[in-house]
C-alpha cells in the first residue's frame, strides 16, 4: 500500500475535526454566553437545549463521515488486493515468457552445434581425427550441460528467493494495511461514542487525533519491512548473476581446453 493512501485518509480524518470541532466549540460557547447574558435571563434552558441540538448535530455529521471513511478504506483495500493480485500475475507470465525464450534459444544453439559436429565427422579422414572429433563433441556437451544446470539453478535459487521476498512484503503491507484500517476505525468509533456520551468536542478532537498519529506511526513502522524486501531481492539478483558469470566462465575454460585437445589430432579444422 502506497503512503499517499495513509496520507490523504489521516488528513482527511483530521481535517474534518479540526474544522468541525473547532466550529462546533465556536458554536456551543456562544449558545453558552447567551444563556448568561442579560438578554438570555430566564432562556437558559433554552441555550442549554441549543448545545445539545449542537452537540446532536456534530455526533450525525460525525456518524456520516466515519461511513464515508470507513466506505473508502474498504474500497481501497479491494484495489490495492487487486493490483497484488495483477502484480502476481503478470510476474508469472513474464516468468513464462521468459523460460520460453530460453528454451528456444538453447534448441537453436542445440542445433547449430549438431550441425558443427556434423562437417567434423565429414572432414575427418582417418580414425584417430575420428576419434578426436567424438572426444571433442562429448567434452563440449558435457560443459554444454554443467552450464545449463548451473544456470537453471541459479534461475531457480532467484525465482524462489523473489517469491518467499515478495511474498513477505505483500504479506507484511496487507497485514499492515488491515491493522491501520482497523485501528482508525476503532477510534473513530470510540470518537462516536465521546460525542454521544457529551464529551467537550476539544476533548474528542485532540483524543481522535493522538489515536489516528498511533495508526500511523504503527504503519509506518511496519513499512520499514519493504526495505528489507528490496534488499533481499537486491542481494538475490547478484548472487544470481554471479552464479550464472561463473557458469559461462567455467564453460570457456572447459571448452577451451576441449579446443586445445582437438588441434592436436584435427589442426585444419581450426583455421
Amino acid at each position: 500500500m502506497k503512503m499517499n493512501f495513509r496520507k490523504t485518509l489521516s488528513l482527511a480524518v483530521l481535517a474534518f475535526f479540526f474544522a468541525g470541532f473547532l466550529v462546533a466549540s465556536a458554536q456551543m460557547k456562544k449558545a453558552g454566553e447567551g444563556a448568561t447574558s442579560p438578554s438570555g435571563a430566564g432562556g437558559q434552558g433554552s441555550a442549554g437545549s441549543n448545545s445539545e441540538q449542537i452537540g446532536k448535530k456534530i455526533c450525525e455529521r460525525f456518524s456520516s463521515f466515519a461511513s464515508k471513511i470507513g466506505q473508502r478504506m474498504t474500497e481501497r483495500m479491494a484495489k490495492v488486493q487487486s493490483r497484488i493480485e495483477t502484480r502476481a500475475g503478470d510476474l508469472k507470465e513474464r516468468r513464462a515468457t521468459r523460460e520460453e525464450n530460453l528454451a528456444e534459444f538453447r534448441k537453436k544453439r542445440d542445433e547449430r552445434r549438431n550441425e558443427f559436429y556434423k562437417k567434423l565427422e565429414e572432414n575427418a579422414k582417418t580414425q584417430q581425427q575420428k576419434d578426436a572429433v567424438s572426444k571433442f563433441q562429448t567434452q563440449i556437451e558435457t560443459a554444454v550441460k554443467t552450464r545449463k544446470a548451473a544456470i537453471d539453478a541459479a534461475i531457480d535459487a532467484f525465482q524462489k528467493g523473489m517469491d518467499e521476498a515478495i511474498s513477505g512484503k505483500f504479506g507484511n503491507a496487507n497485514s499492515a494495511a488491515v491493522a491501520f484500517q482497523a485501528a482508525v476505525k476503532t477510534a473513530l468509533s470510540e470518537a462516536q461514542s465521546d460525542c454521544d456520551e457529551g464529551t467537550d468536542p476539544n476533548t474528542v478532537r485532540t483524543t481522535l487525533r493522538a489515536r489516528i498519529k498511533s495508526a500511523q506511526d504503527a504503519f509506518q513502522t511496519s513499512r520499514k519491512g519493504y526495505e528489507d524486501a528490496k534488499s533481499a531481492i537486491d542481494s538475490l539478483s547478484a548472487a544470481r548473476k554471479q552464479a550464472i558469470q561463473k557458469a559461462i566462465d567455467d564453460f570457456k575454460t572447459a571448452s577451451e581446453k576441449a579446443k586445445a585437445e582437438f588441434k592436436t589430432a584435427f589442426p585444419q579444422s581450426t583455421k
